[in-house]
């Protein structure tokens, strides 16, 4: 009997020390938890999910034009709060019946708005992918003006992604990557999905995107320089 709770005792001082070694890989794991509406160059890959996922674990974040929400439905699962902000009224209605499809009541919100004129962009991470006119720098001059009026926190962090094959993305991470404060890359291949789309005509022009390697990386907002407080 001794023996048997020695052993016992064992088994969970263990599962303390071990299960932190694995818990963030076994769990921020978006293709796993999201059934997929969009594909690489669509939105950002399912593993730059993943990695975000767990950067916003117990967090606030905002996504900036969400589309068909791959990513928030997947950030939500982690963080303590979970926005999509999107402009375009077709996608905010089915940002609003997905998440109420994936869990009631809904783990994230919807707000269907223009970006530069939303009132409350405070969170602990705000995140996009660039596409106009939602381009970086136009972003990110926009979150450190509310930052400097003081509607964001100074610990506020902007988390963008770079495709390595987009030449405007590389050339955005060259101008900005001396105010990062960590940068990842990761690679993902969701070329099966794109080539599989019967609705793509263009698909070897298309999904050579598909597959390849993103930057992914955190950029405080406190250390924009373009725009002074």
């Amino acid at each position: 009997m001794k023996a048997l709770k020695f052993f016992l005792a064992f088994c969970l001082i263990s599962s303390y020390i071990l299960l932190p070694l694995f818990h963030d890989k076994a769990i921020h794991d978006c293709e796993s938890i999201v059934v997929p509406q969009d594909y690489p160059p669509i939105r950002s890959p399912q593993a730059v999910h993943s990695f975000i996922a767990e950067k916003v674990h117990n967090k606030s974040v905002i996504e900036l034009g969400t589309r068909n929400g791959d990513g928030i439905s997947c950030f939500a699962h982690f963080a303590s709060t979970a926005i999509a902000l999107e402009y375009d009224r077709t996608y905010c209605a089915r940002l609003e019946e997905r998440a109420r499809l994936q869990h009631s009541p809904p783990i994230w919100s919807v707000e269907c708005a223009d970006a530069f004129k939303y009132k409350n962009l405070d969170a602990d991470v705000i995140t996009w992918w660039q596409q106009y006119p939602l381009t970086n720098f136009a972003v990110l001059k926009r979150l450190k003006e509310e930052q400097c009026a003081g509607r964001v926190r100074p610990s506020a962090q902007a988390i963008l992604v770079f495709d390595e094959k987009w030449p405007k993305d590389m050339k955005d991470f060259e101008l900005l990557r001396s105010m990062f404060s960590w940068q990842k890359s990761i690679s993902f291949d969701e070329h099966e999905m794109c080539a599989s789309d019967t609705k793509n005509e263009i698909k070897e022009d298309f999904c050579y995107r598909s597959k390849g390697v993103f930057i992914v990386a955190s950029l405080p907002l406190a250390q924009y320089f373009h725009v002074s407080c």
